[in-house]
């Protein structure tokens, strides 16, 4: 199940995603959306989870959260 996260820092890197995410479940892939012309990141991303219940886990814990300073918005 893919899931869907916005408000990242614009400094985070895939990997770091991938870290913070796979400590909650099994992580299938990780892709932060850039700017086309910059290249520079969105702040959000899509993650696909190797389970339905290890997506809704992630979306209930880490949806409101701090990370850095931004509020992650966590969604399916």
């Amino acid at each position: 199940m893919k899931i869907f996260i916005k408000n990242l820092p614009k400094e985070f890197t895939e990997e770091e995603l991938n870290d913070l995410i796979s400590h909650y479940g099994t992580v299938v892939s990780v892709k932060i959306l850039t700017d086309s012309d910059s290249g520079e990141s969105r702040g959000c991303a899509f993650v696909e989870m190797g389970s339905r219940e290890d997506a809704l886990f992630i979306i209930k814990k880490l949806n409101g959260e701090p990370l850095k300073e931004n509020v992650l918005v966590v969604d399916a």
